[in-house]
């Protein structure tokens, strides 16, 4: 098979498989292969994987003789494609390779695709690399377990890695012994990244210290608004709901009483939560929206009826759509008003 026809049925459609794999031998058609191989439908992308094309690129990436703008495009088309283990095992060497420039991209696209298929186990030796970024993606994929992310979280030298580790963390949450302290972290990134870690996967011993956050007026907002969900994830709203009485009362603190609302209904606390309904801060009162129109409290109604008149623009269609989920009537259709 020719060059010229090998390309031409890679670039046809569908995409011949077979000669996909043929052109990948040949330079002169690799890289425009490669690039299409990231453009596939789910029907093309399907046959790939049946054709088991990903092991062919696995191994473009890993060839040294190969151009290197062709290897990541390689690197790049195996985390699509994926292949099981034979593809991991040739991925994972690329990310310990040496710390020449080339290498170290190389290493950081090994390490988002290994990431990306799930294998963050293949990514231990890259918790050592020297690239701070492809310690990050090793971390944040929970390569290593706790004996390895727990001294990155606590002495990596950067914020990025430690908060990596942290979200790593989560893949081990029985581990609790060094969780606390990235709560502590000097860095805000890291405090941030353990709180929306703990709201995802929460961990009761963790619950003195995402109290501490929570009520901490020098830490980042965001960090005490996770740590607001993470504590409802524990069954502990009473930080949550002194947060949302004072927004109602005084007004103000509304990114942390955003926090609040989506702590309260990740409870099921749904009295409060249309409480929040109240607020002059419009962010919160959508955020309260949603989560009753999500929780199927047909008992809002009428207060969502009441917010509906205040608004317009699309955060009254918002509360639109609300009603409609709750099985409310259109406001706006004019059969509403119709006795029949």
């Amino acid at each position: 098979m020719s060059v010229l026809l090998m390309i031409g049925l890679v670039f046809g459609a569908p995409l011949d498989v077979v000669a996909a794999a043929r052109a990948l031998e040949h330079p002169e058609a690799r890289t425009g292969t490669l690039r299409r191989l990231a453009d596939l439908t789910l029907a093309e992308l399907r046959a790939a994987r049946r054709g088991g094309l990903g092991y062919v690129v696995a191994q473009v990436a890993a060839d040294a003789t190969v151009d290197h703008v062709d290897r990541v495009l390689a690197v790049r088309a195996a985390a699509v494609l994926g292949g099981g283990p034979e593809v991991v095992e040739v991925l994972a060497p690329l990310t310990v390779a040496d710390e020449a420039p080339e290498a170290v991209v190389r290493a950081r696209e090994a390490a988002r695709a290994l990431s990306q298929l799930g294998e963050g186990g293949a990514l231990d030796g890259a918790l050592g690399h020297a690239d701070p970024e492809v310690r990050a993606l090793a971390a944040g994929a929970g390569a290593g377990g706790p004996e390895r992310l727990c001294p990155l979280l606590s002495g990596d030298p950067w914020p990025r890695v430690r908060a990596a580790a942290a979200r790593g963390l989560t893949f081990h949450p029985q581990q609790t012994g060094c969780l606390a302290e990235a709560l502590k972290d000097a860095a805000p990134t890291v405090r941030m990244a353990r709180a929306r870690a703990a709201a995802e996967a929460p961990v009761p011993a963790l619950r003195p210290a995402l109290r501490a956050v929570a009520g901490d007026a020098a830490a980042p907002v965001e960090a005490r608004a996770e740590a607001l969900v993470a504590l409802a994830g524990l069954g502990d709203v009473e930080p949550a709901g002194r947060v949302l009485d004072t927004h109602l009362a005084k007004g103000g603190i509304g990114p942390l009483a955003l926090g609040a609302v989506r702590a309260l209904a990740r409870a099921g606390e749904v009295g409060r939560v249309r409480a929040a309904l109240a607020s002059k801060d419009l962010p919160v009162q959508l955020v309260a929206v949603r989560a009753l129109a999500e929780a199927g409290d047909a008992a809002s109604v009428p207060a969502l009826e009441a917010l509906r008149t205040t608004l317009r623009g699309r955060a009254r269609e918002a509360v639109d759509d609300a009603l409609r989920r709750l099985g409310a009537a259109d406001p706006d259709d004019p059969a509403a008003d119709d006795p029949e």
